[in-house]
């Protein structure tokens, strides 16, 4: 599900908002029938939340970074899983370079790798995924974002660019001030 807006005008705020993140001032968010307020738990055990910045710790390792997040989302991935991941993105060269060393694209693929483990959260809330990815990047979160919505997944994203997803059911919601 994409949510369309210009700059400033709360696609952001809202994406935190739903995941938990900041607080609305109005209204109310609901899963699977029930408010929020009453089974944050029960929800954010389903979901996982990428920002427009990658959430990583430059002097921890691309390995080291997926693993703690891994680990703080309660998503059991195994060593051997993190270094398959980290090789389909091109990364299993840098997986043992701290993350600050490394370029804004590869951050982001780094940041991207926890997608790629958690094809089992049913809904993901992404901010500009897309952001800095080259050609190859681009596809292959294309592809996972539709492979995910395959398996049943909810995928709420931003983006600037075009994003062509071969999903037949992709709603477009459009933020106005």
């Amino acid at each position: 599900m994409r949510i369309n807006g210009a700059n400033g005008a709360g696609k952001s705020t809202l994406l935190r908002i739903i995941s938990g993140l900041s607080q609305a001032t109005s209204g109310e968010i609901s899963w699977n029938g029930a408010i929020l307020k009453f089974d944050k738990e029960e929800y954010f055990s389903k979901l996982i939340y990428l920002g427009h910045t990658p959430p990583l710790k430059g002097d921890m390792t691309a390995f080291e970074n997926i693993k703690f997040w891994c680990q703080l989302g309660c998503q059991q991935a195994k060593d051997s899983e993190i270094t398959e991941v980290l090789e389909k993105w091109q990364l299993s060269s840098k997986k043992h370079l701290p993350v600050r060393s490394m370029s804004q694209g590869q951050k982001q693929r780094v940041a991207l790798v926890r997608l790629q483990l958690g094809m089992d959260f049913p809904l993901w809330i992404l901010d500009e995924p897309w952001n800095s990815l080259d050609k190859e990047a681009i596809l292959n979160l294309n592809h996972l974002i539709e492979q995910h919505s395959s398996q049943g997944g909810i995928t709420l994203f931003t983006s600037h660019q075009d994003v062509s997803l071969n999903i037949t059911n992709h709603p477009v919601f459009d933020l106005h001030l």
